[in-house]
């Protein structure tokens, strides 16, 4: 199986255990999916993806990728987004962050955007997202190591912060909680490492690496794929790089 995916920050630092068996392509935008699958991809994977100085992924990209027998997989970051928005036409999403937009309990985009440094540097994190600042205070308030006051002060703040600017040294200088406490909490005041967008989108890379799609979760095209000018000139622009 000739596999690819799209990632970046979310996999930060990039991990050995990637292999050979899949290609890793940076964060996708308009035309990407496109170009892997007319380079032969027979499953591509989408985990990050540019959405502010450059145009996104086209949710018609996707669709023709599916028409075409192409396995699209998506989860973490813009693949959750565009796995949400796109399942009911046989795109597969994996993991949480991806159950929880298609289930309606998370709705902005938002919540997945980070600041991460370019290309030469890796896509290195500048900043944590909202999914992952919400799953860390879930896992300290359920292991009973926060009140849920304390949980809902870095929360509320958290949500408060424009996803350039929200970093956990920030979230700890402006909750109102104790250095001393915050210390007890979470163990340092450096950085927080557990990141559910790291965990799904490593979940959909070892589901490309094993060969197969999710189980039981793939559903057949039913739809006609219906080319339009707009599409026709992107094939065009893509015969011409």
């Amino acid at each position: 199986m000739n596999a690819v995916v799209f990632a970046g920050p979310t996999i930060f630092p990039p991990s050995t255990s990637v292999g050979s068996a899949v290609s890793v392509l940076p964060p996708a935008g308009k035309g990407d999916l496109l170009r892997a699958a007319e380079n032969g991809a027979s499953a591509i994977g989408l985990i990050d993806g540019v959405f502010e100085n450059a145009p996104s992924v086209w949710h018609k990209e996707i669709l023709y990728c599916i028409e075409k027998g192409i396995t699209v997989l998506g989860s973490a970051s813009m693949g959750a987004l565009r796995a949400a928005e796109c399942a009911q036409f046989g795109m597969i999403g994996i993991g949480k962050i991806f159950h929880d937009y298609a289930s309606g309990w998370r709705l902005s985009d938002a919540d997945v955007a980070i600041l991460h440094a370019p290309a030469a540097l890796g896509y290195k994190p500048l900043s944590v997202a909202l999914v992952d600042v919400d799953a860390v205070l879930q896992r300290k308030y359920i292991m009973g190591a926060m009140t849920e006051k304390e949980c809902e002060a870095l929360r509320v703040l958290a949500r408060q912060m424009h996803f350039k600017e929200r970093t956990w040294k920030r979230l700890f200088q402006n909750c109102g909680i104790e250095p001393a406490r915050l210390l007890e909490i979470f163990g340092s005041l450096d950085d927080v490492h557990y990141s559910r967008k790291r965990i799904d989108g490593y979940k959909l890379i070892n589901l490309l690496k094993s060969g197969s799609s999710a189980p039981n979760s793939r559903k057949q095209p039913r739809f006609e794929f219906q080319n339009s000018y707009f599409f026709s000139n992107l094939q065009k622009s893509m015969q011409n790089q």
